[in-house]
């Protein structure tokens, strides 16, 4: 699968330090939400039903396609986080953390990327954007519980946007949540091979497997329909730009700069 990509887009495509002009508020929610659909599913698509089964999904040598796709959303990740972290004042983070809630609302109702969305929400969940509260509460007064409302819909850990996801991936075009798959074949993986019969005997766990082979069907269902998407080079290039504040550490020690930690209350 090759991406068509569209020339109208210019040279840019970049964050601070890159060079580039482009920044992530130059981009409307809308194309982003979709630019990332064409990247994570075109790389999602890679990834082999062998890779899924073998479980070493922290070993790159096992699992490169899916390596691949995390190296992706990693990149991703640091770069909007120091989107937020770099602007200036609490008025621009604020800013850019109501640019991204509109991302993840167009990923959910719009592109049914539920890997992005759930991407979005570890970078505003994360502590060294979450503990920024002077920005937060600009984001609450500027759009009153639009991002409790992703959240809700989201369910703890995704669960939500995972029922969501066996719904649109029936229907049509659809980017489950990736960590969802993985976690399913590991718990699934918990229950034994066989099962014992009351008169001793050993019997295949048909039920163990006949699960896997669904949550495998459903993962090929996704890969098999592609979005009809037209890839823009520089959108792409935005996304997985150089971020300024490439490690946690770095993003704690910024936004302690920012908003000093609060102090625990003396015994």
């Amino acid at each position: 699968f090759v991406l068509r990509t569209s020339r109208t887009d210019g040279e840019g495509g970049g964050t601070l330090g890159s060079g580039f002009s482009l920044r992530l508020l130059d981009v409307r929610p809308a194309e982003l939400a979709q630019q990332m659909a064409v990247a994570q599913h075109t790389l999602f698509r890679r990834i082999p039903v062998s890779e899924l089964l073998s479980l070493k999904f922290a070993d790159e040598d096992a699992c490169p396609n899916l390596a691949r796709l995390k190296r992706w959303n990693d990149r991703c990740v640091f770069f909007m986080a120091s989107e937020v972290l770099a602007a200036p004042s609490d008025m621009e983070r604020a800013s850019v953390l109501c640019h991204l809630i509109v991302v993840a609302e167009e990923c959910i109702s719009s592109v049914s990327n539920l890997d992005g969305a759930m991407l979005i929400s570890s970078v505003l969940e994360n502590a060294a954007i979450y503990r920024l509260s002077r920005a937060w509460a600009r984001v609450e007064r500027r759009m009153p519980g639009r991002w409790a409302a992703i959240k809700e819909v989201s369910g703890v850990g995704g669960r939500k946007l995972v029922a969501r996801g066996l719904a649109d991936g029936r229907g049509g075009v659809c980017m489950p949540f990736v960590g969802s798959i993985m976690q399913q074949l590991v718990g699934l993986n918990e229950f034994p091979a066989t099962v014992g019969t009351p008169d001793g005997t050993e019997l295949v766990n048909f039920g163990k497997w006949r699960r896997i082979a669904q949550v495998l069907q459903r993962a090929q269902e996704s890969q098999g329909v592609q979005y009809l998407l037209t890839a823009s080079p520089a959108v792409l290039r935005l996304l997985q730009s150089p971020a300024l504040y490439d490690t946690p550490e770095a993003m704690d020690a910024r936004s302690a700069q920012l908003q000093a930690p609060r102090a625990l209350p003396s015994a």
